[in-house]
């Protein structure tokens, strides 16, 4: 899958004109809020909750229930340890890329705005309109997949 996303231009590859100012959210989010958005709460069996995390346990399970097919919200709640793992771990790379963010790129406390070739949210937007993706709609993705498919496109992409 071979798609030029923008094609070299100038010193840096980026014509000045064309840059795009866009927001990163994720900046500005606390911890917590970052674990509201982003973690995923399963059936943590044997483990101590609070009364919070067990409301949260249950809203997950109601929510996945309501956006994939059966067999995948079965598989990822309550059979498939290493798809917990996994989306664990993921949450671990997303703060990881967070303090990252916060740390070396923008510490001199700049918002969560930068500029870019691409719009990143236009890109998503256009794909979930070609395949027709509604928010009430049921995805028959795996977790499991979409996160393989996001390693391998960030182990893909060549930045010059």
């Amino acid at each position: 899958m071979e798609h030029i996303i923008q094609f070299l231009y100038g010193e840096d590859g980026m014509a000045g004109e064309k840059l795009e100012g866009i927001k990163l959210p994720l900046l500005d989010m606390d911890n917590s809020k970052l674990r509201d958005q982003c973690y995923f709460y399963t059936d943590a069996r044997g483990t101590q909750l609070s009364d919070g995390d067990k409301q949260k346990v249950l809203a997950t399970i109601s929510d996945v229930k309501e956006f994939m097919t059966p067999e995948n919200a079965e598989d990822v709640l309550n059979t498939n340890i290493s798809c917990q793992i996994q989306l664990a771990n993921e949450f671990k790379q997303i703060e990881e890329d967070r303090a990252r963010l916060r740390q070396e790129i923008f510490k001199h406390g700049e918002s969560g705005g930068c500029y870019l070739p691409v719009n990143i949210s236009r890109i998503i937007t256009k794909a979930k309109q070609k395949f027709d993706i509604k928010p009430n709609n049921r995805s028959d993705l795996h977790p499991h997949d979409v996160i393989e498919g996001l390693n391998q496109l960030c182990d893909s992409l060549k930045i010059i």
